[in-house]
């Protein structure tokens, strides 16, 4: 991240239920990539899939058994299916002002709130990195036409960073981390780590819906954004809740109330 960069505005447009949530356990849910919406995250270009399957099945010529034949025919699609249940996302809006298609897609417009922070604050503000824990902006690109290279294709992270055109809205930065559970990290019930987990079993699930990721929230959080048609008893719920919290900043009416 840039210096210049790391000013920049990014939001995230959460349900009430949801942002008493990450109150409550201190963390940003991390979605598993396969469970998002478009069915499409953590694929890759097709130019890009045809490449790497071709260099895969270079390889028929060192193993001919017809066990690993029938291996490195799937390897590519292999690879790419275990990366969406590897790893795990957490979804910001990057923009000076507020979204107002954000608010009806991702939050809601009456009982909805924001939360307002800079890639910066995002970036210090996770408790405890893991060795794959990046922050990094999406490309929106035509997965017919587009080739990202067989080198980057190969790697998990780098395709859940691209999404397609129709998406291009979202103005997207993710942090990206592994589905497991980890020191810094909770359950999807919010509870902790256990020491089986720690130790190795039961750290990684292919079937976890994803996992919280511990946040220091007064870091976090630069600013707190009530939906534009909120009524008056529910900014007032919003703000008497993060006081309950310890959260420091003041709740502040949308921008596109005014």
């Amino acid at each position: 991240m840039s210096q210049e960069s790391s000013t920049e505005t990014v939001w995230r447009y959460l349900t009430f239920p949801k942002f008493v949530a990450m109150l409550e356990f201190q963390a940003l849910w991390m979605s598993r990539l396969r469970v998002l919406q478009d069915r499409f995250e953590g694929t890759l270009p097709h130019a890009t899939r045809l490449a790497m399957m071709k260099e895969d099945l270079k390889w028929r010529e060192v193993f001919p058994q017809p066990e690993l034949q029938a291996q490195l025919a799937k390897m590519t699609d292999r690879n790419v299916e275990d990366g969406r249940d590897l790893l795990v996302v957490n979804c910001w809006f990057c923009g000076e002002h507020e979204s107002e298609r954000m608010w009806e897609e991702y939050s809601s417009s009456t009982e909805g709130v924001v939360i307002r922070s800079s890639l910066a604050r995002l970036d210090t503000s996770i408790a405890a990195k893991q060795e794959f824990t990046t922050i990094g902006r999406v490309r929106y690109v035509d997965l017919l036409t587009h080739d990202m290279g067989t080198y980057p294709g190969h790697q998990a992270h780098e395709r859940a960073l691209l999404k397609r055109p129709e998406y291009s809205h979202e103005r997207e930065v993710r942090i990206i981390t592994m589905n497991a559970v980890c020191p810094g990290c909770l359950n999807a019930d919010g509870s902790p780590p256990t020491p089986t987990q720690l130790s190795g079993p039961g750290m990684f699930d292919p079937d976890r819906p994803g996992v919280y990721l511990q946040v220091a929230l007064n870091v976090l959080i630069q600013g707190l954004v009530t939906a534009p048609r909120a009524a008056d008893w529910f900014h007032n719920l919003v703000s008497k809740v993060c006081r309950r919290y310890g959260i420091r900043c003041t709740a502040e009416r949308s921008s596109l109330a005014r």
